[in-house]
């Protein structure tokens, strides 16, 4: 009797394809959700060290208005170069 076929210790090719494919996955989706959080709270950290007077940053709601423009700002460069 095959007990390793049986039990399923060793995973065929397809199931280690599939395995390293959603590990892949799951990798990008985390980084996807935590970096702009992580950007969020490194700016409102740090944001009443530049000058006590002046803050850089209004709220959650500039940072993410902010970020937003960069990534059109980025986007915009990018398709005028593909098309040149």
């Amino acid at each position: 009797m095959n007990t390793e076929k049986k039990f399923g210790i060793f995973p065929n090719e397809t199931d280690k394809i599939k395995h390293s494919i959603a590990g892949a996955v799951a990798g990008c989706v985390s980084s996807i959700v935590t970096c702009p959080l992580d950007v969020v709270k490194t700016r409102l950290q740090n944001q009443g060290k530049l000058d006590q007077n002046i803050p850089s940053y209004k709220g959650t709601g500039g940072i993410i208005l902010l970020g937003i423009s960069s990534i059109l700002v980025f986007l915009s460069n990018l398709m005028i170069l593909n098309d040149n």
